[in-house]
């Protein structure tokens, strides 16, 4: 039986078909490859950066042939617990990461002084030689807890990593529209705005520097625990220059 027309042309776009399929498949495996080569190179050099620094004054602290001051041995202690607190907001971005990729985290909501929150998390923050204002209202909100303090702390740390040192940096907590309003700004370079949106995606930097400090997944985290709350995360230019980081979770507040 003779084959229509249609039928003939669609058997010659076969082969067509196949290769097109072939060439998406590559190309989507060499993005996956050069994905896990990002997240390996980013995760050993903010792992190993940490790690060295506690091995190098672990050991200074054990020998026995140096006298150090008490001054020394407490300031020594003291950075060994700062890097160790960063390799566990390190850890505990890569583990959420994971669990928000594959959507199995979820939130426990409770009654939450939001504006306390955020000053307990900023105490604990070593600001590299920024200078951090706070103008956190008392807001009582029914948030996860753990993930705002998580917003609180990357969203500072990011303001500090990418601005130069005595950057000011305000981190603000107001009701708004039924919810929290949580903002940090920054007097810094501010960020792009075609960059505004890829900002938030998993291994990206805005910074023009590509070895810039930290996984890239930081500001990605943050997002995605805004909208395990129903709210969103978002990037504006800062009244007078610079970036506003902005958080919205909506709820009773």
């Amino acid at each position: 039986m003779e084959r229509t027309l249609e039928e003939r042309e669609r058997l010659q776009d076969q082969p067509k078909r196949a290769l097109k399929r072939e060439r998406q498949a590559a190309n989507e495996l060499r993005s996956l490859d050069e994905l896990k080569t990002t997240f390996l190179h980013a995760v050993s050099h903010d792992l190993r950066t940490p790690l060295t620094s506690i091995l190098g004054m672990a050991v200074t602290l054990q020998r026995d042939d140096l006298e150090l001051p008490p001054d020394d041995r407490r300031d020594l202690a003291e950075r060994i617990a700062r890097n160790a607190r960063k390799l566990d907001r390190l850890v505990s971005d890569l583990l959420d990461f994971e669990r928000i990729d594959r959507g199995v985290l979820g939130i426990d909501r409770r009654p939450v002084d939001v504006g306390a929150l955020a000053r307990g998390v900023v105490e604990d923050l070593y600001l590299a030689g920024h200078n951090l204002s706070v103008d956190a209202d008392p807001v009582v909100a029914w948030v996860d807890a753990v993930k705002v303090e998580r917003i609180v702390d990357n969203l500072v740390m990011n303001a500090v990593r990418h601005t130069p040192e005595g950057t000011d940096v305000w981190l603000r907590v107001h009701a708004h529209d039924g919810g929290v309003l949580i903002s940090v700004e920054d007097d810094g370079p501010g960020v792009p705005y075609g960059e505004r949106i890829t900002v938030f995606r998993p291994f990206e930097h805005f910074d023009e520097d590509p070895s810039a400090p930290g996984l890239g997944i930081g500001l990605s985290l943050v997002s995605g625990f805004a909208e395990l709350h129903g709210g969103r995360a978002w990037v504006e230019e800062r009244n007078g220059g610079g970036a506003a980081f902005k958080v919205f979770i909506p709820g009773p507040a």
